[in-house]
């Protein structure tokens, strides 16, 4: 994590409600088949905040940094079993673009893409 917040400091949140982590998101820029692009790598509530809107709050904070670094676009990869992380990713305007297979997984994760 520490490399992580010094390499973009404002790409690392850690989401509160009364001085309590209760979430955590990680923004980064990366290079994906040649182009300079957004990636999500983290983005969890615990489930006692999910389903409360914090999800599209989160989505648009991205939307808003990404743009604000002049990326075009961003991804993430979920689980193909999250249906509810999916069903929020989709509504907030991703497609999935690939099924990718990850060591040690049951399932596959779907890489997503938003294009901003």
């Amino acid at each position: 994590m520490s490399e992580r917040v010094n390499k973009l400091p404002i790409g690392q949140l850690v989401i509160e409600k009364d001085n309590i982590p209760v979430g955590q998101m990680g923004l980064g820029i990366t290079d994906h088949e040649g182009i300079e692009i957004g990636y999500i790598d983290l983005l969890y509530l615990i489930p006692d905040y999910r389903g409360k809107g914090l999800g599209k709050v989160l989505i648009r904070y991205a939307d808003k940094f990404f743009r604000a670094m002049n990326i075009s676009e961003y991804h993430l990869r979920v689980s193909s079993n999250n249906k509810i992380a999916i069903n929020l990713y989709s509504l907030s305007g991703m497609v999935k673009i690939k099924e990718e297979y990850v060591e040690n997984e049951k399932y596959p994760v779907w890489r997503m893409r938003k294009v901003l």
